[in-house]
């Protein structure tokens, strides 16, 4: 019990990491840029396209994570 609290206290203190206000300010950047452009809603589109092709992989992995770590404790 006392192993499965560590690992959910250092896997909350990950994902407190990850999402500090300093990640964000980046967010902000960006929508202020296509904000103000003259063609605001393509490059809108563009970019939330832009978006989800840098995301796909990264899913794509921690799935194949997630899938081998329960393979490997129920296998």
């Amino acid at each position: 019990m006392l192993k499965r609290l560590g690992e959910s206290l250092l896997a909350s203190g990950l994902l407190l990491t990850l999402f500090n206000a300093l990640s964000w300010a980046q967010c902000v950047m960006c929508k202020t840029s296509v904000g103000n452009a003259s063609n605001s809603a393509e490059i809108s589109a563009k970019f939330n396209l832009g978006i989800l092709v840098v995301l796909l992989p990264i899913v794509v992995m921690l799935a194949a994570i997630i899938k081998v770590t329960y393979q490997y404790r129920h296998g």
